[in-house]
């Protein structure tokens, strides 16, 4: 009835971006920051991420600081640059013209989703209105891996949730998905995500259809 879309590392290719963002902030603090560190991070929430940071500079500062300092730097390269991954515009040209409910619900603030959407109607101005629905970390009381975003945006469009499809790819948002009730799609890049009945796995969105998305989860059905 709808397919509800993560943002980052699923539609765009920010994950670097914020490893960087990552390694700098923490390099000022003595850490050599690791793709290790940045599975622990994946997903979100922000402040989840702030706390991981603290405890590797040793306690200084505070989770907040760590926090509000990262999203200032992933702010400012958003602003440059926002890269859409391949297959992504493809895609979601066929649910706009198949009707497709959508909605992007991701556990990034709502400054860097504004960033986002912005990157989209400027790249694929066609676009510019798909995502009429979006939920921001600034609009749930609980982010991923809770899956209030999710229900949210399902009520909101007006579907249901159990016969909805969540496109994700940390494991923070695989988990968030699940608990919603929804099929979900992974799409994993850093890491590895859990077998579960209602999920299947590709690479990427590169080539995807809705037709082959769909044939994934008949058996399942």
């Amino acid at each position: 009835q709808s397919i509800l879309f993560d943002m980052d590392g699923t539609l765009i290719d920010s994950e670097p971006l914020w490893f960087n963002a990552e390694a700098s902030l923490m390099s000022e603090f003595g850490y050599n920051w690791t793709i290790e560190d940045q599975k622990n991070c994946l997903g979100g929430p922000l402040l989840r991420a702030g706390s991981y940071m603290q405890g590797k500079a040793g306690g200084v500062k505070t989770p907040h600081f760590f926090a509000d300092q990262l999203l200032e730097r992933v702010a400012i390269e958003f602003e440059q640059v926002v890269i859409f991954l391949p297959g992504v515009f493809d895609l979601l040209r066929e649910v706009r013209d198949a009707n497709l409910p959508t909605a992007l619900v991701s556990a990034s603030p709502r400054i860097l989703m504004n960033s986002c959407l912005k990157g989209l109607s400027a790249q694929a101005p066609d676009l510019a209105d798909l995502f009429s629905l979006s939920i921001s970390l600034n609009d749930v009381e609980r982010s991923k891996p809770d899956p209030e975003g999710y229900l949210k945006a399902a009520e909101k469009l007006g579907v249901d949730i159990t016969q909805s499809l969540v496109v994700e790819d940390s494991a923070t948002g695989v988990q968030a998905g699940i608990a919603s009730g929804a099929w979900v799609l992974a799409l994993p890049h850093i890491v590895e995500i859990s077998p579960h009945e209602r999920l299947r796995v590709r690479t990427n969105l590169d080539g995807a259809t809705l037709e082959e998305l769909a044939q994934l989860f008949v058996d399942a059905k």
